[in-house]
Formats: C-alpha cells, sequence, structure tokens
C-alpha cells in the first residue's frame, strides 16, 4: 500500500544469493541514507526463497540461480522507475548525496543510458579493472565510455527496455560488454562518473577454471551477435593472446581457455543484429574500438 502513497524517484536492484548478509544490509542503509531522493529498493533472492525481514520495497525471486544478467533483468522487471541503480550487495554508496547527483546528470542529458559509477577498494584505490576504459590513467577523469560496470551503476530505464536489458543467456561474464555494445548502436550514450564513488571489497580476478571458461565462451558468443564480420576474428584473436598469455602458468586455466573457444564457435543462443560502422568508428574515437 504505501509504494501507492509514496513517490519515487529512482529504483534500486540488488541480486544476491542470501550469503552476505551483513554486507547486503550495509548496502541497503547506503541507499536508505541518501538524501533529497527517494528510492524504492528491490531485493532479487537469487535461487533462495525471500528473507523478508530484510528491509526493501520489493522481493522478488528465483528459486533457481537464473545467473547475474537475468537476475537482474527480473529486478528492472519489478519496476516502472525511469531510473535504477544497480548495486552488488557487498557494496556500498560512499556519500549521502550521490543519487541526487546522480539524478542530476541524467536529468541534465537526456541522451545518457547508463552511468558507471567509480568503484574503490577499502584503501580508495580504483584496480585497473574497474576503469571502463582502457588502461588506468583515466579513472578520476569522467566522461564518455564505451562500457560500465555493472555492479555500481545506474540505467534509464526506457533505453534499458529498448534494447531489452541484458541477455540472460551470458548467465556470467560480458554481459555488461554485450549491453553496452547494443546501447551505443541504438544511439545512446555511457557516461562514467569518476567523482560518484562506490566503495567495494578487493578482490582479485577470479582465476578458477569454470569463470575462464564462461568468459571465453561468452566473448565469442557476444562477437558473432554483435561485431561485423570482419571484425569477429579480430576479436576473438585478439583475446584468445591476452587470454592465454594472463594464464600460461595454469594448465587447467588453458584448457578451460580452448574450451570456452570451442563452445563459442559451435553454438550460440543469441540473436545475430551487428554493430554498424557508424558505432564503430564512434567506439574507436572514444578510445576502445570493439576489437579489445
Amino acid at each position: 500500500m504505501y509504494n501507492e502513497i509514496m513517490k519515487f524517484d529512482m529504483s534500486a536492484v540488488i541480486l544476491t544469493m542470501g550469503d552476505r548478509p551483513k554486507a547486503l544490509k550495509e548496502s541497503i542503509n547506503s541507499i536508505r541514507n541518501q538524501e533529497k531522493i527517494n528510492v524504492e529498493i528491490i531485493i532479487v533472492w537469487n535461487g533462495l526463497v525471500p528473507d523478508y525481514s530484510v528491509d526493501a520495497e520489493k522481493h522478488v525471486h528465483s528459486s533457481v540461480n537464473i545467473g547475474i544478467p537475468a537476475g537482474r533483468n527480473l529486478g528492472a522487471s519489478n519496476t516502472n522507475e525511469k531510473i535504477i541503480l544497480f548495486l552488488d550487495d557487498d557494496a556500498q554508496l560512499t556519500s549521502n548525496d550521490l543519487l541526487y547527483k546522480v539524478k542530476q546528470t541524467f536529468n541534465a542529458d537526456d541522451s545518457i543510458a547508463i552511468a558507471s559509477l567509480r568503484i574503490i577498494d577499502e584503501d580508495g584505490l580504483t584496480a585497473r579493472r574497474h576503469v571502463p576504459r582502457l588502461g588506468s590513467k583515466s579513472k578520476a577523469i569522467s566522461g564518455e565510455a564505451t562500457s560500465f560496470l555493472g555492479g555500481a551503476s545506474v540505467a534509464r530505464k526506457f533505453a534499458w527496455d529498448q534494447v531489452d536489458g541484458y541477455s540472460g543467456d551470458l548467465f556470467y561474464s560480458m554481459e555488461e560488454t554485450d549491453l553496452s555494445w547494443r546501447i551505443l548502436n541504438a544511439g545512446w550514450k555511457i557516461f562514467y562518473a569518476a567523482d560518484l564513488l562506490v566503495t567495494h571489497p578487493r578482490t582479485e580476478p577470479t582465476r578458477h577454471s569454470e569463470a575462464i571458461y564462461l568468459t571465453f565462451r561468452n566473448r565469442i558468443w557476444i562477437a558473432r551477435a554483435n561485431l561485423p564480420l570482419i571484425l569477429i576474428p579480430i576479436y576473438i584473436l585478439t583475446w584468445m593472446g591476452i587470454t592465454v598469455a594472463r594464464n600460461l602458468n595454469s594448465s587447467k586455466a588453458l584448457l578451460a581457455i580452448f574450451k570456452g573457444l570451442f563452445s563459442g564457435l559451435s553454438s550460440s543462443p543469441l540473436t545475430r543484429s551487428p554493430l554498424s560502422w557508424k558505432t564503430v568508428a564512434r567506439m574507436s574515437k572514444l578510445g576502445r574500438p570493439p576489437i579489445i
């Protein structure tokens, strides 16, 4: 009933598997503490029954683990608000006016589809892999980008719905790149907000073989679905070289890479709709052509 009375300025979707209750509570509190803005919190319980004692306007769930992209899609489908924050269940907003500034950013430029917030660790540092551009030198510089960080991002729902959100079949990894390409191809902007900080515990990039397999398989799937034909082998070979070089000391990882290569080339559930050359040129101008 209170949803009919209270007017919300945006929604916040938090995907959880229920295994970090303390961190989840802190994430929610960082949203509740926002000033000058009312936020509808939607908790997506992925693969378990909801804990309704957790503070949220809406609890939605899947009885089985449907993966990260489909889980966030489920949350987004349960709101009619114009702006949606996606926050990891172990991440926190660092300032009480962050979401008000996000709203101002979207209001000031109606061509922005996604805003990528800047992730910092316990020491205030931003890992290179958390900068949605090549390299790390531009981590403190706001501006247009060609990708975003899914667990610390804000999306315009109209743009999200226009491209049908994440590709749920990806399950884990590369869903942000796939969505970024489709968002840019639809004419929207992705904006990296370097001054809007989100804390997230420092973690090393996942190195277990299943993650490596899924990442490489998904790279091939999104390349086959989104890239002009001539760019597909360039993208695959580039990332084959990078991924092999990163994992030369692990025979298990190398096996997972080639397993992902075979799986990605043998079939794909994604519908092909290639980027225009205009989009490729635009991405290149922004510093990251879709071959790297």
